[in-house]
């Protein structure tokens, strides 16, 4: 599950700088801590994404969060929202915890779910392509592929090598590939899936969160 269970939470922000300075150490950078006393609604933080327009989007055990650099506002309905993601044209989706996938746009809040054509409404992760500008979303029913106002759903009897999956990422090369309950990793070619086994993974093993996926991808392709 991907959870982050902290009592507080670490931003190194610098208005002139999009990243931390590599020739730095971690303690030589500026830190600020905001807990629960310090205005943080909740601690327990599943995912953290940065918009273009500057604001930090915090997906909590009790709601979307905005943090503005200086005050933390609660927007929305109390759901359990447990990804956050942003399009190409600027819209914020939330993958929640049995509600299906919420989107923002322009002010207007859409809700799908799998009358919509989700597989599932327990969602896991999301993921937006910027080489397809497609946005996916890791189910507990398998995959889904946002294709006009619809989701398209894969499961794994279409390809994939299991229903329950954790995590999607692509390559630099533009190839998507996810992982679930499953040794084997899912790599989508365009029109379908294809399974790929890593002989490095111990029987019963799973893909559990985004990052563990995109670090081990490297891996993963060598010893496919």
């Amino acid at each position: 599950m991907r959870l982050f269970r902290i009592s507080c939470l670490f931003f190194c922000l610098a208005p002139s700088a999009l990243a931390l300075d590599a020739d730095r150490t971690l303690t030589q950078a500026l830190q600020r801590i905001w807990q629960v006393p310090q205005g943080l609604p909740q601690a327990s933080i599943y995912s953290i994404k940065q918009k273009q327009d500057g604001y930090l989007w915090l997906g909590t055990q009790t709601g979307l969060v905005r943090f503005d650099g200086v005050r933390f506002t609660s927007l929305g309905d109390p759901n359990w929202i447990r990804g956050v993601e942003e399009d190409d044209k600027g819209a914020l989706w939330m993958g929640t915890n049995g509600t299906g996938v919420i989107r923002i746009q322009n002010g207007i809040t859409t809700t799908f779910t799998v009358n919509e054509g989700l597989p599932a409404d327990n969602i896991h992760s999301l993921y937006f392509s910027q080489t397809s500008h497609t946005l996916w979303v890791s189910t507990s029913g398998g995959l889904g592929r946002f294709e006009g106002q619809r989701f398209v759903a894969y499961r794994k009897a279409d390809g994939l090598p299991a229903d329950n999956m954790r995590a999607v990422c692509e390559t630099k090369e533009g190839a998507i590939w996810a992982g679930g309950d499953s040794t084997d990793l899912a790599v989508w070619n365009g029109e379908r899936f294809t399974t790929h086994p890593l002989q490095s993974l111990p029987e019963y093993s799973s893909i559990p969160i985004p990052s563990s996926l995109k670090s081990g991808s490297a891996r993963a392709r060598r010893q496919l």
